[in-house]
C-alpha cells in the first residue's frame, strides 16, 4: 500500500515514519507533506491507499483538504494531538483516529482496518465484473478476473490452459506459464467458464479443451496439453473424457 503522510511538523511526520517501517511492512511507499496546498497536489498526484492527516496544519487543517475531495473515497487515519475533533473526524468517514504520540499497536489497528477495507473493495469489484460478464447474454464471456493477495488480474478465458484445486485454494495455469492463486474454490469457476469448453476431468483438476494436445492411454490416462502439462483423469471421469475425443474423431477404439 502506498501512504501519504500530512502534516506541518517535520519531527511527527518522521516519528510516524519511523513507526510505520518498524510495524508495517504492508506499506511499501511513503510520501509527505506539510501544508493544505501540498496535501492536495500529493493526493491528486500518487492517490494514496492511506492518508495519515493531521488536524492543524499551522495556517490551515486537514479538513479543508478533505473538502477538495468530498466525492472520492479516501481512506483517512486522522493523527492529531488533540481529541476535540473526534466527532467531526468521524462525521469526515475517517477510517480511524490517532492520537499523538501515536502508539504502535494502534497504528497496526487503523493499519489493518484500511488493508481490510481494500480487500472487500477488490472482492466486490471481482464480483461486479463476474456478474457483468454472466448476465450479459449478447456476447460470450472473454474474460475474467481473478482476486489475488497482493492483486486484481484480468486475463483472457482463451489463455486458460488449466485449473488446479488444493485445500479450498485454485491455482490457474496460462499460456504465458503463470501461475495465478486464488482462495476460492474449483467449482466457482467450474459454474463460470464456459463448459463447451472447460471439462471437469478429476477431483482437482478442470481443463481447456482447447489446450488439450492428446490423451495418453498407456501413462495413467493423462491429459497431455499444448505446454506439455500432464493431467491426471479420474476413473469417474474417464468415460466422459473419451466420449467428448470419440464425438471429435480423434480416438479409434
Amino acid at each position: 500500500m502506498n501512504t501519504l503522510i500530512v502534516d506541518d511538523e517535520k519531527r511527527a511526520r518522521e516519528t510516524l515514519v519511523q513507526i510505520i517501517d518498524l510495524c508495517c511492512p504492508s506499506i511499501t511507499t511513503l510520501r509527505e507533506a506539510n501544508d493544505v496546498q501540498s496535501a492536495i497536489a500529493a493526493i491528486k498526484k500518487e492517490r494514496p491507499d492511506i492518508l495519515f492527516l493531521d488536524i492543524d496544519l499551522g495556517t490551515g487543517n486537514g479538513f479543508e483538504v478533505l473538502q477538495h475531495f468530498e466525492k472520492e473515497a479516501l481512506n483517512v487515519i486522522f493523527v492529531t494531538g488533540h481529541n476535540d475533533y473526534v466527532l467531526k473526524a468521524l462525521r469526515a468517514s475517517a477510517v480511524d483516529y490517532l492520537l499523538k504520540p501515536v502508539k504502535a499497536n494502534e497504528l497496526i489497528v487503523a493499519v489493518q482496518k484500511v488493508s481490510q477495507k481494500l480487500s472487500q473493495q477488490k472482492q466486490q469489484l471481482s464480483l461486479d465484473f463476474l456478474i457483468s460478464n454472466l448476465t450479459n447474454s449478447q456476447k460470450r464471456i472473454q474474460k475474467i478476473t481473478l482476486n489475488t493477495i497482493d492483486s486484481l488480474h484480468v486475463i483472457n478465458i482463451e489463455d486458460i490452459i488449466y485449473c488446479q484445486s488444493d485445500k479450498g485454494y485454485t491455482t490457474f495455469h496460462t499460456t504465458d506459464k503463470q501461475k495465478i492463486i486464488v482462495s476460492q474454490i474449483l467449482r466457482t469457476y467450474e459454474e463460470i467458464l464456459p463448459k463447451e469448453h472447460f471439462m471437469r476431468v478429476h477431483q482437482s483438476f478442470l481443463v481447456n479443451l482447447n489446450h488439450v494436445q492428446r490423451y495418453d492411454k498407456k501413462d495413467k490416462n493423462a491429459l497431455i496439453t499444448t505446454l506439455n502439462h500432464k493431467i491426471p483423469v479420474s476413473h469417474r471421469l474417464k468415460a466422459k473424457v473419451l466420449s467428448y475425443f470419440s464425438d471429435i474423431g480423434t480416438i479409434s477404439f
